[in-house]
């Protein structure tokens, strides 16, 4: 439904009585007008995606597992982070700075990242796309903006053609993953906050023995533990292994 009440609400800069979307919002918003050459964006549903594409921006969900969440193991099963840039070679930049293998997250690609610049100018001569105007099952939940929306994009898409790919429409339908990707998304973040939690104990419990074996220099150590300062600068020794 129409947004009505915008005191809460980033407001879209290409027209400001309407919202650019929500979650990474604020990012596209900053991003889109101008304040911001580039922002991060978190996506598990596509938190990035919408508002980007709301925003008239480029808004990427990379594969899962190709940049580094900075998160504990199993805390970033369902969700990405990718960039969110004004064009296509802004984006290509900042996803070669941020991916890369992390040893610390266990869904992490060990491979090193491609060279996202190499193929920006080769163009889509060549390539076979395939079109689906709702995948065979989405109809049953269109809105009624949805027909516009489906318009606008099925032009969009049918425009490479003119640059040399193939585009075809498809009539298969495709699986509705709507309501298991729903439950998988809960069951999942209900299992990573149990790791979470067993993996910050075991962690816990492994500086607290380091701290009890020395001593006094122990306490200093444990008083930096609980936010004062560390004047042995041993924990960030511990902290890289």
């Amino acid at each position: 439904e129409p947004t009505t009440d915008l005191s809460a609400h980033t407001r879209n800069p290409w027209d400001l009585t309407r919202v650019p979307g929500s979650s990474s919002a604020g990012g596209c918003a900053a991003v889109a007008g101008g304040v911001l050459p580039i922002a991060i964006g978190t996506d598990g549903g596509g938190s990035t995606r919408l508002p980007a594409a709301w925003s008239g921006i480029l808004g990427l969900h990379p594969t899962m597992g190709r940049v580094p969440m900075g998160q504990p193991p199993g805390g970033s099963w369902n969700i990405t982070q990718g960039p969110l840039t004004r064009d296509a070679r802004d984006g290509a930049l900042v996803l070669q700075a941020i991916a890369g293998p992390d040893g610390s997250e266990i869904i992490s690609l060990q491979d090193d990242p491609p060279d996202y610049l190499a193929d920006l100018d080769a163009g889509v001569a060549g390539l076979r796309i395939a079109w689906t105007d709702d995948y065979g099952y989405a109809g049953k939940y269109a809105g009624e903006e949805s027909p516009a929306v489906l318009a606008t994009a099925r032009e969009a898409a049918h425009r490479f053609a003119a640059l040399g790919a193939t585009v075809e429409a498809t009539d298969e339908t495709f699986p509705d993953w709507v309501g298991m990707l729903a439950l998988g998304i809960v069951l999942v973040y209900r299992a990573t906050r149990v790791i979470n939690f067993a993996v910050g104990d075991l962690v816990h419990q492994q500086i607290d023995s380091v701290i009890k074996a020395k001593g006094p220099e122990g306490d200093r150590m444990r008083a930096s533990k609980d936010g004062e300062e560390d004047e042995t600068g041993l924990l960030p020794a511990m902290a890289k292994g």
